[in-house]
């Protein structure tokens, strides 16, 4: 999409708008109006659907707030992810607060099972 503040509109979907997700733990975070660019976006659909996701870059407020307290996550190329706490970080000697990409046969070899968020600190 371009920069400039504008909304460039699709000529047949218009503002195409599509739902944003978090890039860690993919939760909806908002809309995109991808406009002129939803081909781009998503070359293989013929029309804008509900099913539809783009991933935001930017963490959702809930991810960003564990990122801030130490939390450090890890998202592979094919958009899985978890996250540890602080003092696992720490114990791992892994830098704390930071965002990690990683392949995804490390992803397959560490991503640990359940939910990042039902863990033991």
């Amino acid at each position: 999409m371009a920069n400039d503040g504008k909304i460039y509109l699709h000529p047949k979907h218009g503002a195409a708008p599509v739902l944003t997700m978090c890039s860690i733990c993919h939760e909806e975070t908002g809309v995109a109006l991808t406009g002129r660019d939803f081909n781009k976006l998503f070359p293989n659909a013929t029309e804008p659907s509900s099913d539809q996701r783009l991933v935001d870059p930017n963490p959702c407020t809930k991810c960003s707030l564990m990122l801030e307290n130490g939390a450090t996550a890890f998202i592979s190329d094919d958009g899985r992810s978890f996250m540890i706490h602080k003092a696992a970080a720490e114990r791992m000697e892994i830098p704390t607060g930071k965002i990690f990409k990683v392949e995804n046969a490390w992803m397959d070899k560490n991503q640990p099972p359940g939910d990042v968020d039902n863990r033991d600190k």
